[in-house]
């Protein structure tokens, strides 16, 4: 009776282990009086330490997909689940505690100083100072950042640096999901990802230091510590699609998996359906729609 009862045991935490963190089950946006879908039929499962890509022109909708995902826009049809739980049930500062989202666009809150943009939200939830300073201490770590970082403003800091603070803010926070929207500043002073035709010194330790190669050593971090992520970019990087378990490309409102030997290539023929817009969807985008569609939202709220 006992060896039946421990196995019961066994099988029910293996159940639990097993449960995805994030399920997204047939979920549609739609606009207006419904009449304009801007996502449909999404669906998307993922699981403790799994790493996801989602590939998509500006404009796909990736930043919207992101919303939905971390409960600031709710979906007109379909259903998300957090940990087996719909996040329709989840507050929405507890949500984004557990699944943090890093935009594109960096936002560090006007604060005086780098370390106090990335306290501020572990100050909300009144952790002590030494608390504080052990998750700054480690998020650097992780991320290799340089320390001196921590004293300065936030505005001494160049775009994609300020991006990289925003990443070690959500951290601390010590969620089970990362939402990552890579930046593409076109009008930064630093070298772009592919410079040039050759491959020169800056360009390539650019790329080292704050590029796809350092974005991938974070994953890789985040994920053996048990978490899991999905990045959104705008074209196929292989490095980060290499090592994900999922990739997909929103394309035409939809996520059509990649699959084959060749990703590359099946990239490029999805992306090749969609021509670019000028710009993704944002707030003043949607007007009143979004206005009547979203929560109100907290100062924990912010990313």
């Amino acid at each position: 009776m006992d060896d039946r009862r421990e196995s019961q045991v066994d099988a029910r935490a293996t159940q639990v282990t097993q449960l995805p963190y994030l399920s997204v089950e047939q979920v549609t946006l739609r606009v207006g009086r419904g009449d304009s879908v801007l996502l449909s039929q999404l669906c998307l499962t993922l699981h403790p330490g799994e790493r996801c890509v989602v590939v998509g022109h500006s404009g796909s909708g990736k930043t919207l997909l992101f919303r939905l995902l971390n409960g600031l826009l709710p979906p007109s049809q379909g259903r998300i689940d957090w940990q087996g739980k719909s996040i329709a049930e989840i507050p929405g500062p507890e949500l984004r505690r557990q699944v943090a989202w890093v935009s594109r666009s960096p936002r560090l809150l006007g604060m005086n100083t780098v370390k106090d943009a990335i306290a501020y939200p572990l100050k909300l939830q009144s952790l002590s100072d030494h608390e504080i300073q052990q998750r700054l201490d480690q998020a650097f770590q992780a991320l290799t950042l340089p320390l001196d970082w921590l004293s300065q403003s936030a505005s001494a800091l160049s775009l994609l640096e300020q991006w990289w603070v925003t990443l070690a803010r959500a951290w601390v926070m010590q969620p089970g999901l990362l939402l990552l929207e890579r930046p593409e500043f076109s009008n930064s002073s630093e070298p772009p990802v592919s410079s040039g035709g050759g491959d020169d010194g800056a360009g390539a330790a650019w790329r080292d230091v704050w590029g796809e190669a350092a974005l991938d050593r974070a994953i890789a971090t985040f994920q053996a510590q048990g978490g899991s992520v999905i990045v959104a970019c705008r074209h196929d990087e292989p490095l980060l699609c290499r090592s994900a378990h999922q990739t997909f490309v929103l394309s035409q409102g939809q996520l059509h998996p990649v699959t084959g030997a060749d990703p590359s290539t099946a990239i490029a023929t999805l992306l090749s359906k969609e021509q670019p817009s000028h710009a993704e969807w944002d707030d003043e985008d949607w007007g009143d729609d979004l206005d009547e569609a979203r929560p109100n939202l907290q100062p924990s709220d912010l990313h």
